[in-house]
């Protein structure tokens, strides 16, 4: 069971019946993408890493204003401001490892060619509801942590914006 998995608060059972991995090299926690049919379609990893995975450094946003790091801001109410001659709000760029530069990986990665919005997550392991409900979240935590409390059935979009695909597969399925 990936340690990450517990520090979120999904249970050893859980983990196991989701077939969660653990990738320690890059530092994600692996799930594994399954049609309605049980068959194997992607691999998406989150990010668990919370320093730099090359050099231990910590990640931070430079501002596209004066290109220093957000800490480098003075903080007003809650809002940073640059405290150069330019002035003005921090305007975040992406974050990069303040030690080697390093920009910092994307939250989530999935197999080559996966297309998101065609798949639901966690649908391999969802059966009809004798009312017809689908408890329908954003990701595969959440579907997990759902799961594992009796919430049953539950998918994911793996994403906020469902594609047209899933939304006819929710249809078709699931009544309410």
């Amino acid at each position: 069971v990936p340690p990450y998995a517990i520090e979120r608060g999904i249970t050893p059972e859980a983990a196991v019946a989701f077939q969660l991995g653990d990738d320690r090299e890059m530092m994600r926690m692996l799930f594994p993408v399954r049609d309605r049919g049980g068959r194997l379609v992607a691999i998406s990893g989150r990010l668990y890493a919370t320093s730099c995975v090359r050099c231990g450094g910590r990640w931070a946003s430079r501002c596209e204003v004066c290109n220093s790091f957000e800490d480098e801001h003075e903080e007003i109410g809650k809002d940073l401001f640059c405290d150069d001659l330019r002035g003005g709000m921090f305007k975040p760029m992406a974050s990069e490892c303040v030690k080697c530069g390093r920009v910092q990986p994307p939250k989530y990665l999935h197999s080559n060619g996966f297309k998101r919005n065609l798949v639901l997550y966690g649908e391999h392991m969802s059966e009809v509801a004798d009312d017809g409900r689908v408890y329908v979240c954003e990701g595969n935590l959440d579907v997990i942590k759902l799961w594992q409390h009796g919430y049953r059935p539950c998918v994911a979009t793996l994403g906020s914006y469902p594609g047209e695909t899933q939304i006819e597969k929710l249809v078709a399925r699931w009544r309410k």
